[in-house]
This record gives C-alpha cells, sequence and structure tokens, in this order.
C-alpha cells in the first residue's frame, strides 16, 4: 500500500513514511527553482506575458494549484515570489515584472476571497480587534506577546503565551515568542541574520559568472529571506496571515532539511567565486537577443592575430 496523506489540522500536507512525515511541497519549491533556473540560464529572458507563460508560467500554475487544493496558499505565495528573484537577476523587463506581479496579487486575493477561512483571515487583518476571540485571535496574541517583551525580554523559556494562549507557536507565530523571550533586542538581532543572509547571497549571485549559478543563487536567497519577510509582516500585523513558516526557526524536520540544502548549494557556488567560465553551449543571457559572442570578436590572451605582412620590393640586380 502506498502511503496516505497526513492530515494535521485539517490539510493533508504530509506523506507517513515509516517513522517520520514528509512535505511534498517543500521538496517542489526547490525543484521548481531548478528548473527556472536551468531554462533561464539556456533561453533568452522573456519580454512578454505570453512568453513568460509558456512553459514557466504554466508549469508553475500548475504547482500552485495543486498546493491551493491542500490547502496551502502560503507556499504558493513563496514560490511566486522566488521566481520573481529569478527574473530580476535574469534581467527581465520592469512591465514586465510589474504585469506579472499585479496579474499574481489578484489571483492570491481571488483565492483567499473564495475560501471561507481565508476570507476571514483577510478581513481580520484590517482590524484584528474587531473579532478578538475569532478569526483575529492569533493576530492580536501575537502582538501582545511582542508587546509584552519589551527591550530584553522576559527570559529564554520563560513565556506564557506559547504555553496558554497562542496555539501552534512553534510553527509560523514563532517570532512572536522570540518577541516576547528576548525582546526588542533578540528580535532585531534576528530580522539583522536574515538581512546578512540576504546581502551574502546576492552578492554571490551578483559575482558568479555562471548563468545557471547566478539565477540559482538568487532563487535561493530569496526563497529564504521572501519566506521570512512574509512570515515577519503577518505576526506584526503588516500582512494577512498566511500560515508560511520562519526559515530555520520554525519547527519542522522537511522545512529545515530542504532548508539546510539550500544553503549547501548556495555554499558551492560561493566556493567557485565567479571562477567558472560560460562554455561555447551556454549562450551569455544578459543580451537579448540570445546569440553568444563569436569567439573572433574578442581579443584575449589566446587570440590568435592578424599577421603582419612586409611590404618587399624588387630591387633591380645589377648587370
Amino acid at each position: 500500500m502506498g502511503a496516505l496523506p497526513g492530515r494535521v489540522t485539517g490539510a493533508p500536507r504530509w506523506l507517513p513514511l515509516a517513522p517520520v512525515t514528509f512535505h511534498p511541497s517543500e521538496l517542489a519549491k526547490l525543484a521548481l527553482l531548478f528548473f527556472a533556473a536551468a531554462y533561464l540560464a539556456r533561453r533568452p529572458v522573456p519580454a512578454t506575458l505570453g512568453e513568460l507563460v509558456k512553459p514557466l508560467g504554466l508549469i508553475t500554475g500548475v504547482v500552485c494549484v495543486l498546493l491551493l487544493a491542500q490547502p496551502d496558499l502560503g507556499t504558493a505565495i513563496t514560490i511566486v515570489i522566488m521566481l520573481g528573484g529569478v527574473l530580476v537577476v535574469s534581467g527581465a523587463p520592469t512591465r514586465l515584472l510589474v504585469t506579472a506581479g499585479t496579474l499574481c496579487v489578484a489571483l492570491v486575493l481571488a483565492a483567499a476571497w473564495f475560501e471561507p477561512y481565508r476570507r476571514a483571515r483577510l478581513l481580520s487583518f484590517l482590524n484584528p480587534w474587531d473579532d478578538a476571540q475569532g478569526a483575529g485571535y492569533q493576530s492580536v496574541q501575537a502582538m501582545i506577546g511582542l508587546g509584552s517583551g519589551g527591550i530584553f525580554g522576559e527570559g529564554l523559556g520563560q513565556s506564557v503565551l506559547k504555553n496558554f494562549y497562542l496555539p501552534e507557536a512553534h510553527t509560523d507565530m514563532i517570532f512572536a515568542i522570540i518577541g516576547e523571550e528576548l525582546g526588542l533586542v533578540g528580535a532585531t538581532a534576528l530580522i539583522a541574520a536574515y538581512g546578512a543572509f540576504a546581502y551574502a547571497g546576492f552578492r554571490v549571485a551578483l559575482r558568479c559568472r555562471d548563468p545557471f549559478g547566478k539565477r540559482l543563487a538568487a532563487g535561493i536567497t530569496t526563497l529564504v529571506c521572501g519566506q521570512a519577510l512574509v512570515n515577519l509582516a503577518a505576526v506584526m500585523g503588516a500582512a494577512p496571515l498566511t500560515g508560511i513558516t520562519l526559515p530555520f526557526v520554525s519547527y519542522g524536520g522537511t522545512s529545515l532539511v530542504i532548508g539546510l540544502v539550500s544553503v549547501g548549494i548556495l555554499l558551492n557556488i560561493a566556493g567557485d567565486d565567479g571562477r567558472g567560465t560560460r562554455s561555447s553551449s551556454v549562450p551569455d543571457r544578459n543580451r537579448r537577443n540570445g546569440r553568444a559572442r563569436p569567439a573572433g570578436t574578442r581579443r584575449g590572451r589566446g587570440a590568435a592575430r592578424p599577421r603582419r605582412t612586409r611590404d618587399v620590393r624588387r630591387v633591380p640586380r645589377a648587370v
């Protein structure tokens, strides 16, 4: 018999495999990133919405539809943010990015509106205190936890919120507990750590000479930091709750393993430090026409130079 989907809080997002459970959507994010990076590295960057849809948009749409069926809107949002970062590094036109982003926001709002519990979260985001014991309960308790921590917090392990008031505090609401126990100092240090990760990751992407590695590094950095940004904004009340976990901090075995694998790939790219050279079969996609520059147009150390011919004049032989 095959493994049946496991349900946690009503969502069949996990596959039980012997003594452990596996979250397939975490692996789907990394697999889709590899596909997008390889596709954009070998083909011209899309210039119109039609070029973006086929095939990258279609494959992403299929994955997002499967995620919404679980339901898991948060992971779908994370995938869209990740692909946006890859497109920016690939040199996609600003008009295309704005158009695609507007379309994605409209689709997310539609998916939230037509699902009752998502609609309740969206409406409670506008004023969670109107329904502090219902749809806005988590948001209200998270803000209370952040405010009660003060400057230095209540002390590590001294949280009252996680034991009695905030459900599932170890998952997507973990930042509220950090703010309560470690205060403003600890919360600021965590945000600064994500900022340092973003700086280092995008620096690796910009320094990398390999087209595939450049896009892969940018996608990994956007995936981690974009997910952290959405989670922090939701906990602090600046965005609706989406269920997105905080990378490397929230509880979750599959999320942690995939995150560590992604960081390992990023370190591998950084270890090359841009020393990889472009092969003749991989064109430079920063050029719009997608054609590689001919070898004869660049004069390097090993380039052949034209031979100089001496003008030898015939001298008449003396008689």
